[in-house]
């Protein structure tokens, strides 16, 4: 796997969360971008896509509490 992807998801674990402000979310169908998704119920979110060094999220990292802050430490140190 990518070394920044690896970074990113550093002292992450399964049960991590992260939060969604809005219902509406991204249909990327882009198979050489790298999507990761969480699970709403019923419909699969993606909550980051990753593409040429470009890292897009759809959750909110700042309201995202514990999780939100390893997140923006681990992009800060990349």
């Amino acid at each position: 796997k990518n070394l920044i992807l690896k970074r990113i998801f550093k002292n992450f674990n399964n049960n991590s969360k992260v939060y969604f402000l809005h219902k509406f979310y991204i249909n990327c169908k882009d198979k050489k971008t790298n999507i990761f998704f969480t699970n709403n119920k019923k419909i699969k979110i993606p909550a980051l896509l990753y593409k040429n060094k470009k890292i897009i999220t759809q959750f909110h990292p700042e309201l995202s509490r514990e999780t939100g802050l390893i997140f923006l430490e681990n992009f800060v140190n990349l």
